[in-house]
Order: structure tokens, then sequence, then C-alpha cells
């Protein structure tokens, strides 16, 4: 019996894992809602070969990962390593910021198709030396409003 299960279980599971190698022949405006799945194991997976990026000179992406329950790419920066930035200033830096980040989001070729499809994302800036922190969420809503 307990045979018979392990069985079961094990057949149920490579059942379920998806192929997503067809991802790569699709255009953007070609994705559907289904394909976020594919999309965000991916992009966690390619994204995890080259992590850190220096995104310009104060910011640094230090992670992607993919959250399939929320269906959100969750981006972690740190910003401004060896560099004293006063309250004032990282409060100026995270509107601006935040402004950036969902302008880009909304109106980037490669994006904005995914948010036009469900695809939440979640980006979270911290100050290196302060650990202060602050995230932006863009989804569609958010790109339409």
């Amino acid at each position: 019996m307990k045979k018979t299960l392990l069985s079961i279980a094990i057949t149920t599971s490579t059942l379920l894992a998806q192929d997503c190698s067809y991802i790569h022949t699709l255009a953007p405006y070609q994705y559907k809602s289904s394909d976020l799945d594919c999309i965000g194991q991916i992009t966690e997976k390619d994204f995890a070969k080259v992590t850190p990026v220096r995104i310009d000179n104060t910011t640094v992406l230090t992670s992607l990962k993919y959250d399939k329950k929320t269906k959100a790419v969750i981006n972690k920066y740190t910003l401004f390593k060896g560099m004293n930035v006063s309250t004032d200033d990282w409060n100026l830096a995270a509107k601006e910021v935040s402004k950036n980040t969902t302008e880009t989001n909304c109106t980037n070729p490669n994006s904005k198709p995914l948010l036009d499809i469900g695809l939440n994302a979640k980006h979270i800036y911290t100050d290196y030396n302060t650990k202060r922190q602050f995230t932006v969420l863009v989804n569609k809503n958010i790109c339409k409003g």
C-alpha cells in the first residue's frame, strides 16, 4: 500500500511539473495568464546566475524571486553602499525611486505585457548602511491609475 501511494505521488508530481521550454518561443504580447508561473520560474532561474547586478551608481539588484501564490516577481535592491544619507535625502530618494520604478514597469515593452496579464511586481529597496526600507508595488491596476 505504501509503495502504491508513493508511486502515485511521484507520478502526480511528475505530471504536475510544467514544461516551460515553450516560453522562449513567444513574444511578450503573446503571453497568457497561464504562462505566468513558467515566466516567473525561468526569470528567477536566469537572474540567479547574474545577481547581484549594478543598476546605477547607487543601486544594486541583489535578488529576484517569483512567488507562485501571489504571482509576484520580488526584486530586492540595496541602495547607497558606502554613503551616508540623511533621513530627508532618503525620503526624497524613496519618492523619486518609487515614481521611476512604477513608470518604468508600466511603460517597458517587456514588463507591461506581463503586468497586463496579472503579474505583480514587488520592489524592495533597502539602505545598505542603515537598513531603512521601502517597497514599491506595481500591477496592472496601478499602471491604469
